[in-house]
């Protein structure tokens, strides 16, 4: 257990020194995001000729910030894999005395740390902005629907470092994969009166999560049902199934690239 837990404090001090070696990157990423969110918000009140109100605007930023956090996650798992290759340094992980599974897992960890405080900044700074009320008494049921929705994403982000190790070039991928999240779940906007697309958002990582968020603030006094109810129990199951699969991948995609000799070439 020492040993996990000093990996766990090298992992955070390298987080905390890429950010502060990056410092202008990461002022510049909050600044990006939100002015992402101003624009399509923007875009949807026009769309709806001015009837975008304050709770469907709401609605579309839990979902916009459920949807950075797994962006950002999925994107820097899979880059650390990335930069391991192109330093050469991949196969001494894998040689390390810690396994290889429990490091990706303590490096997810930290980062699923580090995004859920920037989209923490990220989310005051807009609801102050775009003066929007937000219950803080909602705050730990939103929070642990948001932790379930999140481990489908690192299980896209597993199953993702997994065809890394075989197939070496996943970037372009895992970019056009997590953007399109944000797209298809309904972060954005709720897909109440698309069905095909709403029952496809069901399937899709996120999707579910984001739907029981949305839900819980539009009716808030249902959560117990609602939490029992087919959606929440989809909602666990969804999670542990993506999660299961990206290991399984992971799995096979290591032992793939050992049997190839890969673990040690770009």
């Amino acid at each position: 257990m020492t040993a996990y837990l000093r990996l766990l404090g090298a992992e955070m001090r390298r987080e905390l020194r890429h950010t502060q070696t990056y410092a202008l990157e990461f002022v510049g990423d909050q600044v990006l995001f939100i002015a992402g969110f101003f624009l399509l918000s923007g875009l949807f009140q026009i769309l709806a000729g001015g009837e975008y109100t304050s709770p469907q605007l709401l609605l579309s930023l839990i979902g916009f910030l459920t949807w950075r956090v797994a962006d950002g996650c999925i994107l820097r798992t899979v880059n650390h894999v990335v930069m391991e290759s192109q330093w050469g340094t991949l196969e001494q992980l894998w040689l390390a005395p810690v396994s290889p599974l429990w490091l990706l897992a303590v490096r997810s960890l930290v980062i699923l740390i580090t995004y859920c405080l920037r989209v923490a900044i990220m989310g005051a700074i807009l609801l102050l902005l775009l003066g929007l009320d937000l219950d803080l008494r909602m705050l730990p049921i939103l929070f642990v629907l948001f932790l379930i929705s999140q481990a489908s994403a690192f299980g896209i982000a597993y199953l993702l470092v997994g065809l890394q190790l075989v197939y070496k070039s996943v970037a372009s991928l895992t970019l056009a994969i997590s953007t399109a999240l944000l797209f298809v779940t309904g972060a954005l906007v709720p897909l109440d009166h698309a069905p095909w697309l709403a029952w496809l958002a069901q399937i899709l990582p996120l999707g579910p999560g984001i739907r029981l968020l949305q839900e819980f603030l539009r009716q808030p006094h249902l959560f117990p049902q609602i939490l029992i109810s087919w959606q929440g129990v989809w909602l666990v199951c969804h999670a542990l199934l993506y999660l299961g699969l990206g290991l399984l991948a992971l799995r096979q995609g290591e032992e793939r690239a050992r049997l190839l000799g890969q673990l040690a070439q770009y």
